[in-house]
């Protein structure tokens, strides 16, 4: 279970103890989102290398849609590198359960994703 919706930094730039998990894979990370209060929220992804991040309005991984991406790799905490990573605001109800996934592909060099609302 992830506290945390990323996958760490690894490689060469990465605190002390994380290992670079290998070169040129795929990962996918799902899971559901509670907001605590009812309101707009907007997602931001960043990643190495490029990452989509989709949700849905329902608990329905069928009903998911593509709400950002990066086009390439990004540093750590790089949410402004390409116009796309950045979602819309999206009006979210308190207590319910949302569908959320985040794709990615790793070429060469560290892993990263992160996904922040």
């Amino acid at each position: 279970m992830l506290t945390s919706f990323e996958v760490p930094e690894t490689g060469a730039d990465a605190p002390p103890g994380l290992p670079d998990l290998t070169d040129n894979y795929g990962a996918w990370v799902r899971g559901y989102f509670h907001p605590h209060t009812i309101g707009q929220y907007t997602f931001w992804i960043t990643s190495d290398d490029e990452s989509r991040l989709y949700l849905s309005l329902q608990v329905s991984a069928s009903q998911k849609v593509e709400i950002a991406r990066a086009l390439d790799w990004t540093n750590p905490n790089e949410w402004t590198k390409y116009l796309g990573q950045k979602s819309v605001p999206i009006m979210l109800e308190a207590g319910k359960k949302y569908y959320i996934e985040a794709v990615y592909r790793e070429g060469t060099g560290d892993d990263l994703l992160q996904v922040a609302y």
